[in-house]
C-alpha cells in the first residue's frame, strides 16, 4: 500500500513488544530503517516482513538468508548483531512518534507539507507554481486530478449509513475498521454516505486516541475511498443477500431464521401422538 509505506517513512516506532515494527523495513533503530543500514543483508534476507518481536524471539536471532554470510556481509551482521543483543522487548504496545510535528502526534498538514517538499507529489503542474496557502495548492491539485467530490459527484439519495451499512466492500466499515470506529464519535457514527463524503467529514469525525493501529487503518480507508465515483443519477438500492435475485421476499427471510439450526426429525411422532395439546407444547422445555 504506497500510502501507508509513505505514512511509515515519516515516523519512528518506539520498541515495547515489538509485535507491529518491521524489523527491516520500519525505522525504530538508529536514524533510518535497518533496509537502508544494511542493504546488501536485506536484498538476501529471506523474511523481509517480520516483525521485530520475530527477529529478536530467539537466541541466536530468528533470521535466516538465502546465501552464506562471507566477507563484508559477514562483518555487516555481526555489526547489526551487537545492536540489537541487548534490546529486551516487554508486554506493552509498540509506540509509533511522528518525527514532522513537535509533539510526534501525525498531522495531516504536517505530512503534505513534507510530501510537497520532498517532491514526492508532481511538480510538473502549473498548480504548484501558484502562490496561494498550501491547503489551497492540495485542494486544486485533487481537484485536477479529478478526485474531490463536488456536490455534483455525490448521489441524491441519503440513506446509506457510512459506518454501519454495508455499501464499500463485503462488511460494513465498523467491522472492517475496528480500531478507526471506535475512534469516531456517537455523532459521526450516524452520518449518511453522502454527509461522510461531502467535504471529507468522516476525518473530522475522528476524536479518538490515534493509536497505530488507528492510523494505518485510516490510511487504508483513504486508500479505498481513492477513485470512489458516486453516481447522482441513481438512487441507492439494497441488495437482499438470502436470495439470488437480491430482492426481499418473505420465504427467503423466513428460511434465513433458520440457517444453521438443527432439524429435529422426531417432530412427526410428538404430533401424532394422543396426549392433551399443553403437553405436546411442553415438550422438551
Amino acid at each position: 500500500m504506497e500510502i501507508k509505506e509513505q505514512f511509515l517513512q515519516r515516523g519512528k516506532f518506539q520498541i515495547n513488544n515489538g509485535e507491529q515494527a518491521r524489523f527491516w523495513e520500519d525505522w525504530w533503530l538508529g536514524s533510518k530503517p535497518l533496509m537502508q543500514q544494511y542493504p546488501s543483508l536485506y536484498n538476501i534476507v529471506r523474511r523481509r516482513n517480520q516483525t521485530v518481536a520475530s527477529a529478536l524471539g530467539s537466541i541466536p536471532l530468528n533470521i535466516s538468508f538465502r546465501r552464506a554470510l562471507v566477507g563484508d556481509k559477514l562483518g555487516l551482521w555481526h555489526e547489526l548483531v551487537s545492536k540489537v543483543m541487548n534490546i529486551v522487548l516487554t508486554d506493552a504496545n509498540d509506540y509509533f512518534k511522528w518525527t514532522l510535528t513537535q509533539n510526534s502526534f501525525f498531522a495531516v498538514k504536517s505530512m503534505y507539507r513534507d510530501l510537497m517538499l520532498t517532491n514526492s507529489l508532481p511538480c510538473n503542474s502549473l498548480v504548484w507554481k501558484i502562490k496561494v496557502p498550501l491547503k489551497i495548492m492540495i485542494f486544486l491539485w485533487y481537484l485536477e486530478k479529478g478526485v474531490i467530490l463536488t456536490k455534483e459527484n455525490l448521489f441524491r439519495s441519503k440513506n446509506s449509513l457510512f459506518w454501519s451499512d454495508k455499501w464499500l466492500a463485503d462488511q460494513s466499515l465498523e467491522q472492517l475498521l475496528p480500531h478507526l470506529f471506535r475512534a469516531v464519535t456517537a455523532r459521526g457514527r450516524k452520518r449518511t454516505v453522502y454527509a461522510a463524503l461531502e467535504n471529507r467529514s468522516w476525518v473530522t469525525d475522528i476524536k479518538g486516541a490515534l493509536t497505530v493501529d488507528v492510523i494505518l487503518e485510516y490510511l487504508q480507508l483513504w486508500d479505498l475511498l481513492q477513485g470512489f465515483e458516486l453516481q447522482p443519477e441513481i438512487e441507492d438500492s439494497h441488495i437482499w443477500q438470502f436470495s439470488t435475485s437480491g430482492n426481499f421476499s418473505t420465504k427467503s427471510a423466513y428460511e434465513a431464521f433458520f440457517i444453521g439450526s438443527i432439524q429435529f426429525n422426531s417432530w412427526e411422532r410428538i404430533w401424532k401422538s394422543w396426549p392433551r395439546a399443553n403437553a405436546i407444547f411442553s415438550y422438551g422445555q
